[in-house]
């Protein structure tokens, strides 16, 4: 059995903090929302299967924004983990890479808008890590960001907090910031659901994309 792994998704509640203020900007709030809520059941559902892969050792978490909603019933399928208390992105990276490094040998980030993301991959990627020492893989986006990090060693906070997050550079930011050490696995380019033509792309690819299932999650309680 390969070493025990943490793979992370980092969202926030709807309801509770804006999100897709980008999308929202061209098809208007409730919709954005509503692809937002799809988005995190797609997640859900994807993270659900790889948990029950019987060659991956993992755990499964929701990193969650706000720490008044880590019990509400939207999350209940997964784990759970607060992101600490600073604002800024980075510092929050590092508070939940190093809160998790201290029980799993390797930990792996995604976020809330790459829902489409290829499973195959992320496995492959999640394995390799598993079996491996002193190794990180990161998947790029087409907008210069990543989908996915995962990595078995220890990171300092400057690792995350040096990063200009949500930009172009985001990408080569990042790895620049890595120790050199580290052997680091580039992993197949995907996108994010950012805009509408984003958004788009993605019901081209499965139609019932925004479909709402009943137990799609949401803000209930």
């Amino acid at each position: 059995m390969p070493h025990k792994t943490a793979l992370v998704f980092f969202v926030k509640t709807p309801g509770l903090s804006p999100t897709k203020t980008r999308l929202a900007s061209e098809i208007g709030k409730d919709a954005a929302l509503h692809a937002y809520k799809c988005c995190l059941k797609y997640i859900e559902d994807k993270a659900l299967l790889l948990k029950s892969q019987s060659d991956l050792n993992i755990d499964v978490f929701w990193a969650i924004a706000e720490q008044e909603a880590l019990e509400k019933s939207i999350w209940e399928k997964l784990s759970r983990i607060d992101q600490g208390a600073e604002s800024d992105l980075g510092s929050r990276l590092h508070y939940v890479y190093q809160k998790l490094k201290k029980n799993y040998h390797s930990v792996c980030f995604m976020g809330s808008d790459s829902p489409l993301f290829p499973v195959d991959e992320v496995k492959s990627n999640i394995m390799q890590l598993a079996n491996s020492k002193n190794s990180a893989s990161i998947g790029p986006t087409l907008d210069g960001g990543y989908y996915f990090f995962g990595c078995n060693q220890e990171l300092t906070k400057t690792v995350w907090t040096q990063v200009k997050y949500s930009s172009e550079s985001t990408l080569e930011s990042f790895k620049d910031s890595l120790p050199k050490s580290l052997k680091l696995h580039t992993m197949a380019t995907h996108w994010d659901i950012d805009t509408k033509t984003d958004l788009d792309k993605a019901i081209k690819l499965d139609p019932q994309f925004l479909s709402h299932p009943s137990d799609t999650p949401q803000n209930k309680d």
